[in-house]
């Protein structure tokens, strides 16, 4: 049953509402974030503000609000598709059931250059209000070490490896939920056909924001490379390795970089990885395109140059704004 956008009346009531610092319901004001941008403290720590990291206010109310709203309908369509949630009334949850608020996550993508990439969402749980021992037992984010990377990195120079970046699509939600995990659906939407009942989202998938969907991914992950002849490295779980085909993988969270002597043999295993219901693709054009925001863009005489010209320049501009304020304040 799908859930549809209610951005063309309620949700531009609330957001005008936040917009102006006023309760939706009484229209008193209830917040002097408006009122507070003139404070010489207000702006210096807005000068530490990440513009590609908004607030769901920011981002649903700034010049690329169209775009972000485009963007959530599109998560909540993908999320769907791949059978995230179950709805259900909430009256038929067990008693003394949690349910768990849930949220967004905006980001505006960059290429490593610092161009625009795209608008990014993520429908996401309120992982810290989940209970250890009530919603979760144990929880980590496996993630390969920089040694490993850098031990990698040099392997494919001196052996001319080719390399490619590959990318899972909505990766946490490829994992199942294996404990009842209950959460609130978002306000900007409603059930089709069941607008007037209180419904809740019972989770079926891991989703981004549990505590639990590293972990949970990871071992999907582990099960698929394992049963396509991978072993795990003893010095790095997040190093698996082909000994046959020699092709090396490298985990780090939800990205994947694979290495081989061979492109043949990266094909062949991801396509294997495809027919087990893994949804991957390789991402670029470029070897290991865009890896942690890092641009590897030259390969020549046993070298990879190593470029993050958006992070420099963004780097750069807040220390200039701060010089500035700085000056200003004095």
């Amino acid at each position: 049953m799908a859930l549809l956008s209610t951005t063309n009346h309620l949700a531009h009531h609330l957001l005008k509402s936040r917009m102006l610092g006023t309760d939706p319901h009484t229209r008193a004001i209830d917040s002097l974030q408006p009122l507070s941008i003139g404070s010489e403290f207000a702006l210096k720590a807005k000068s530490r503000h990440d513009p590609d990291l908004p607030s769901v206010h920011e981002a649903l109310t700034g010049n690329h609000s169209k775009e972000f709203f485009k963007a959530m309908d599109k998560e909540i369509l993908d999320l769907e598709s791949m059978g995230t949630w179950e709805i259900i009334a909430r009256n038929q949850l067990p008693s003394q059931t949690k349910v768990i608020p849930s949220t967004w996550a905006m980001r505006i993508k960059r290429f490593p250059d610092g161009r625009l990439n795209k608008f990014k969402e993520r429908f996401c749980v309120r992982g810290d209000l989940m209970t250890k021992g009530m919603h979760y037992d144990e929880s980590y984010s496996p993630v390969c070490g920089w040694p490993t990377i850098r031990a990698s990195l040099i392997l494919a120079a001196l052996l001319n490896l080719h390399t490619c970046q590959v990318d899972f699509q909505n990766a946490f939600c490829q994992a199942a939920q294996k404990d009842p995990l209950y959460i609130e659906l978002s306000q900007h939407y409603k059930v089709q056909g069941r607008e007037e009942e209180d419904l809740v989202l019972s989770l079926k998938k891991s989703l981004y924001g549990t505590v639990t969907a590293p972990k949970l991914f990871y071992e999907h992950v582990q099960a698929g490379m394992l049963s396509e002849g991978f072993v795990q490295s003893k010095s790095d779980p997040c190093l698996f390795i082909h000994a046959q085909h020699q092709v090396f993988v490298l985990q780090y969270v939800d990205d994947q970089i694979w290495m081989a002597k061979d492109p043949k043999h990266i094909t062949q295993h991801l396509e294997a990885l495809q027919n087990k219901q893994f949804l991957v693709t390789i991402k670029g054009n470029e070897d290991m395109f865009g890896f942690l925001g890092i641009d590897c863009i030259k390969r020549k005489d046993g070298t990879i140059e190593l470029s993050k010209e958006g992070l420099i320049r963004k780097t750069l501009k807040c220390i200039v704004l701060d010089v500035y304020i700085e000056i200003y304040m004095w």
